[in-house]
Protein backbone atom coordinates (compact mmCIF):
# COMPACT_ATOMS: atom_id res chain seq x y z
CA UNK A 1 0.00 0.00 0.00
CA UNK A 2 1.12 3.57 -0.95
CA UNK A 3 -0.07 6.58 0.39
CA UNK A 4 1.04 10.61 -0.99
CA UNK A 5 1.38 12.71 1.65
CA UNK A 6 1.20 16.75 1.28
CA UNK A 7 2.14 19.20 3.95
CA UNK A 8 5.66 19.41 5.05
CA UNK A 9 6.20 16.45 4.32
CA UNK A 10 5.93 16.84 0.81
CA UNK A 11 9.07 18.65 0.59
CA UNK A 12 12.57 17.46 1.28
CA UNK A 13 14.44 19.17 4.50
CA UNK A 14 11.98 20.22 6.31
CA UNK A 15 10.97 19.55 9.92
CA UNK A 16 7.72 17.19 9.21
CA UNK A 17 10.07 15.34 6.50
CA UNK A 18 12.55 14.30 8.75
CA UNK A 19 10.00 13.27 11.73
CA UNK A 20 8.52 11.31 9.26
CA UNK A 21 12.08 9.29 8.18
CA UNK A 22 13.05 9.17 11.68
CA UNK A 23 9.57 8.21 13.21
CA UNK A 24 7.60 6.46 10.23
CA UNK A 25 9.55 3.14 10.22
CA UNK A 26 8.48 1.72 13.64
CA UNK A 27 4.76 1.68 12.04
CA UNK A 28 5.60 0.18 8.78
CA UNK A 29 6.01 3.36 6.93
CA UNK A 30 9.22 4.03 4.57
CA UNK A 31 9.93 6.71 2.07
CA UNK A 32 11.52 4.06 -0.57
CA UNK A 33 15.03 4.55 -1.77
CA UNK A 34 13.61 5.61 -4.91
CA UNK A 35 11.87 8.63 -3.99
CA UNK A 36 14.91 9.45 -1.87
CA UNK A 37 16.41 12.58 -2.89
CA UNK A 38 19.19 11.59 -4.97
CA UNK A 39 16.92 8.72 -6.34
CA UNK A 40 16.10 7.83 -9.65
CA UNK A 41 12.45 9.38 -8.80
CA UNK A 42 12.81 11.58 -6.22
CA UNK A 43 9.05 11.96 -4.38
CA UNK A 44 9.48 12.87 -0.74
CA UNK A 45 5.66 12.31 -0.61
CA UNK A 46 5.89 9.01 -1.61
CA UNK A 47 5.40 6.73 1.54
CA UNK A 48 4.72 3.00 1.74
CA UNK A 49 3.27 0.70 3.66
CA UNK A 50 6.27 -2.41 4.19
CA UNK A 51 4.40 -3.99 7.55
CA UNK A 52 6.37 -3.56 11.41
Amino acid sequence: MARALCGGVASFGTDEYRWMTVNAPATGWVNPSWARAGGSRPEPWHWEYVGS
